[in-house]
Parts: structure tokens; sequence; C-alpha cells
């Protein structure tokens, strides 16, 4: 049976290990900081977070968002040095479902390479460091995650 053909409960449950996962490898996830007021960050409570509201900062009434970067956001100094880091640290880079178009990730990948690290890439479509990879998937994200 194919993915889409489940019903949403048990795509749910086939999710949750990714999510806890996700959540425990991110645990900023669980954090919001009011758009107004950038440096008020608070743990979502968890009533909030299940129900999918978006919720108000409670000092000004701004939008909250959880204390991740999105597309087209800039990464803080503070994250940026801890995912160097963490690529110091590492054995090796997996890309997930990335162009690697975005500097930062692009950069990762090249100080990865220049330490002789293997970097495994999981993309449909070319990225910027193709060149660079010990090993190269031309698959969904989904059907990879499933088999590892």
């Amino acid at each position: 049976m194919a993915i889409g053909d489940m019903s949403s409960v048990q795509r749910v449950d086939i999710l949750k290990p990714y999510q806890e996962k996700l959540a425990e490898t991110n645990p900023d996830f669980q954090h919001v900081r009011c758009k107004e007021v950038p440096n008020e960050v608070t743990e979502m409570p968890s009533n909030i977070a299940n129900s999918f509201n978006v919720p108000t900062c409670p000092c000004c009434g701004g939008i909250m968002k959880t204390d991740v970067t999105f597309f087209g956001e800039t990464l803080s100094t503070e994250k940026l040095n801890f995912a160097f880091e963490k690529a110091n640290e590492c054995g090796g880079i997996l890309t997930l479902g990335s162009s690697l178009a975005v500097l930062p990730g692009s950069r990762l990948v090249h100080q990865a390479h220049s330490q002789n690290k293997p970097i495994f890439i999981v993309n449909i479509g070319p990225t910027c460091v193709d060149h660079l990879a010990t090993m190269k998937l031309e698959n969904k994200i989904s059907d990879v995650l499933k088999e590892i």
C-alpha cells in the first residue's frame, strides 16, 4: 500500500519516530520567540503546540513562532557557530531534500569535505555540491528514511 493511500492516523504512526528524533535533535522546535520582541524565548505549552493555534506574545500581543530558522530567514550567529561546531565534531554529513544553494548549508558540506568526512546527499535533482558527495541518492526522503 502506498503512503498516499493510508489514513492520516497511519501516516502519523509511521512518521512518529522521525518526529521524535527531529524534536530530540532540534530542541528549539519546542521553544517560541516573539516576532516583535525577538529576545523573548519561552517553551511552547503542549496544548498550544498540539492544537496548531498561532500563539500571541504575552508581552505585546505580536505573533509568536517556533524558535527555529525558516527558509528565507537569517541564521543567528549563535546557531551558525553551533552548526559549524557540530560539523567539526561529526563523523559525516547527511543532507535531506535540499539543493544546498543556501550558503550556510553548502558551507557545512565544504567544511566536511575539507576534513575528508563522508557526505551523503538525498535529493531529487542536482545540488550545488554533488561533486563533493561520497554518495548521492535521487530518491524521495520518505522512501530512504523507511529503509534506514
